[in-house]
């Protein structure tokens, strides 16, 4: 049976309304990334639109925001990847080399490969060529030893490093890892390094921080049982592409192997417990999983966006910050590069007038009104624009070191919630910074608007500015529904009922 590469930069989107401009949809498309080839094609009463991008992440990024995008009323985008034979895979890898979802490739294989929880570790590039060896017969000893499958990505590179995913049981994961790492120490040996070859494993960060328990406790018992070392990668060395976490495991061939087995399982659990909960209660993720990649596997945030489609959205309002001499590049001739993203994105976007005293050289205000999901797409592409013109933003984030655009935004939160966001000691916020990799700053001491509302800063990249929104404003909802069950809210409401506008 072929595999689809998880690297594809191609994708199918069906289900276009038939009456649907071919250039809007061209328009949509280029959101995500550079489009090389475009073609779009009839079929029955619809409209199907084969895109090939620049980059396999941009045809990630339309592959996550477009699946169950409602182009217009009752009219939601299918939208696959698809092989260089033309076929296509609904759940490939989006984060992950090689393989499954975010959680490794758990649950999302082709058919007659195995459903359990894979085992991802990391080896040194030179060690490749021993693990597989001469005409892969190594790697065929160990899948036949251990009824394992041992999947070597050997196109992708982390750093001097591959992933390795292995599938099937407990035990022959176990078993499989069991005999790469002693093929690595061999070859340690025989190339005069040191016999002490870490055992590196691979999880998502979601996953991470209860592999660690609460004050390390976790963690330490793991080490205690099993007498090995063991560290973790700093959370801010993720990417938007590789939301792994490194699992450094250091001792005795025993010693890790005794460490692998503990770490594997409290991943299995913490993984089936999420599992349990999300489809017990569809309705614990609030947020679109579409906006935020990572969170949830593919079937999971599949139900979690029909929850979605089936309930209003109401308005928000944002601002954004953008270098002066890109303004020119978001207004576009006459006007025409605004409304066409007002347009799509359902949105009312408006750009405050230049400071004179500035020069033309301060920035300018973006402000977007419109529903959570018209937020994300103009948001989007102001970022976007940004970068296009040559702009890094204005500002920068401790510890942030990707080549993304960084923009200040603000979104306004009732006064009498402050205290909320900031938390005790200020733990509250710093939680946020820490799950986002956003600054935030809350006033403290300020009197709100006339709707009795503050201003909260938040300075990123996209994808932490939009975290820390959701997040944010999740925060408040759920502290207002609070105050709701104990009686009439005390913050003043914005005049007039809210905007409702269905989400994807």
């Amino acid at each position: 049976m072929s595999r689809t590469r998880s690297r594809t930069t191609k994708v199918s989107i069906s289900n276009i309304p038939i009456h649907a401009p071919d250039e809007d949809v061209r328009h949509l498309a280029s959101t995500f990334g550079t489009i090389k080839e475009c073609h779009i094609h009839e079929m029955n009463d619809t409209k199907t639109a084969s895109v090939t991008y620049e980059a396999p992440e941009q045809a990630a990024q339309a592959v996550n925001h477009l699946r169950g995008h409602k182009y217009c009323e009752g009219s939601y985008l299918d939208v696959n990847y698809v092989n260089e034979n033309g076929g296509r895979n609904y759940y490939r890898n989006r984060y992950n080399p090689g393989g499954g979802n975010q959680y490794g490739g758990y649950g999302n294989r082709n058919q007659g490969q195995s459903q359990d929880f894979p085992l991802r570790m990391l080896v040194p590039n030179v060690m490749v060529g021993a693990i597989i060896g001469k005409g892969g017969q190594t790697i065929r000893t160990i899948t036949g030893a251990t009824k394992a499958k041992v999947d070597v990505h050997r196109k992708e590179n982390i750093g001097p490093e591959k992933p390795i995913t292995i599938y099937g049981s407990a035990d022959s994961c176990s078993e499989a890892c069991r005999k790469i790492v002693e093929i690595m120490q061999q070859e340690s040996v025989a190339t005069g390094q040191s016999e002490d070859v870490p055992l590196k494993l691979l999880a998502h960060n979601s996953l991470v921080g209860r592999l660690i328990g609460r004050n390390g406790t976790t963690l330490k018992k793991i080490m205690q049982d099993s007498g090995a070392r063991i560290t973790i990668s700093n959370f801010q060395e993720l990417t938007l592409y590789n939301m792994e976490r490194t699992i450094t495991i250091l001792g005795t061939l025993d010693d890790q192997c005794k460490a692998e087995k503990l770490i594997m399982q409290k991943l299995r659990v913490s993984y089936d417990a999420d599992m349990q909960n999300i489809m017990t209660e569809p309705n614990a993720m609030q947020t679109n999983p579409a906006m935020f990649p990572g969170i949830l596997p593919p079937a999971a945030a599949a139900l979690a966006m029909q929850q979605q489609m089936q309930q209003p959205q109401p308005s928000e309002k944002s601002d954004l910050w953008v270098p002066g001499g890109v303004v020119g590049a978001l207004i576009g001739p006459g006007g025409q590069n605004i409304r066409s993203a007002s347009r799509q994105a359902n949105a009312t976007i408006k750009i405050a007038p230049a400071d004179q005293s500035a020069q033309g050289q301060a920035e300018r205000k973006v402000s977007i009104t419109g529903s959570p999901d018209a937020q994300w797409k103009v948001q989007y592409w102001v970022f976007s624009k940004v970068g296009q013109e040559g702009y890094a933003g204005s500002d920068v984030v401790e510890g942030y070191t990707g080549n993304n655009v960084v923009l200040r935004a603000e979104i306004p939160v009732p006064s009498n919630m402050v205290g909320r966001i900031i938390g005790k000691r200020g733990a509250s916020v710093q939680g946020l910074q820490k799950n986002t990799s956003a600054r935030i700053e809350v006033p403290r001491n300020k009197q709100g608007d006339e709707n009795g509302e503050v201003p909260v800063t938040i300075v990123g990249n996209f994808y932490s500015v939009q975290s820390a929104q959701r997040q944010i404003r999740k925060l408040v909802s759920q502290a207002q529904q609070q105050q709701q069950g104990q009686g009439p809210m005390q913050q003043r409401r914005p005049p007039g009922p809210p905007k409702h506008v269905n989400m994807q």
